[in-house]
């Protein structure tokens, strides 16, 4: 049996990697196949051997997302067992501490997904488990909602470039929403 050419065995974090950097860098109109293969330093059949189309990668791009978010909500949930509410203050936190690649990484998703509505049906799912998740632990559904779905709001404000809040407003809510979920409080 012969063993595959290398850019075969170039792993899909590092393809994953690259088109995070270009997106980060240039901009979701700038996340070609072509452009993913130079940055990973593969030839175009290297790249489609991982991802065969622009979809597929857009695909792995979400599924590294949401599987970054369910590492670090779980790392926050094992430093703090024992305390309530840790679903919602997870949620809170890890779009508190978002890096700008990631959201950039959200921004050409969701542009792709204006057409191609069906990319986002991962992240649809994530959500609802994490929402699902957020009311399960809380002794108040309605404000661990208001405060889930404001997270939501200030994530894609910002992935938008929208935000108008300061960085010091805008920690200074954070820590205020943060607050309250842990607090719970009517």
């Amino acid at each position: 049996m012969t063993n595959p050419p290398a850019e075969k065995n170039a792993s899909k974090p590092a393809i994953l990697a690259a088109a995070a950097s270009i997106v980060a860098q240039k901009g979701a109109s700038n996340l070609t196949l072509d452009a993913v293969a130079a940055e990973a330093n593969l030839s175009k059949g290297g790249l489609l051997y991982h991802f065969p189309n622009k979809a597929a990668l857009l695909e792995g791009m979400l599924e590294h997302l949401i599987e970054t978010m369910v590492e670090r909500s779980a790392e926050h949930k094992a430093r703090n067992q024992g305390k309530e509410g840790l679903a919602l203050q997870a949620h809170i936190l890890i779009e508190q501490s978002q890096p700008a690649e990631e959201r950039a990484q959200g921004m050409a998703i969701l542009a792709a997904a204006a057409e191609q509505p069906e990319l986002l049906a991962q992240a649809k799912q994530h959500l609802l488990s994490v929402a699902k998740e957020v009311t399960a632990e809380a002794d108040n559904q309605a404000l661990a909602l208001v405060l889930f779905f404001a997270t939501e709001g200030l994530r894609f404000m910002d992935m938008l470039q929208l935000m108008p809040l300061t960085t010091n407003q805008r920690k200074n809510l954070s820590r205020y929403m943060l607050e309250l979920a842990e607090d719970e409080s009517p």
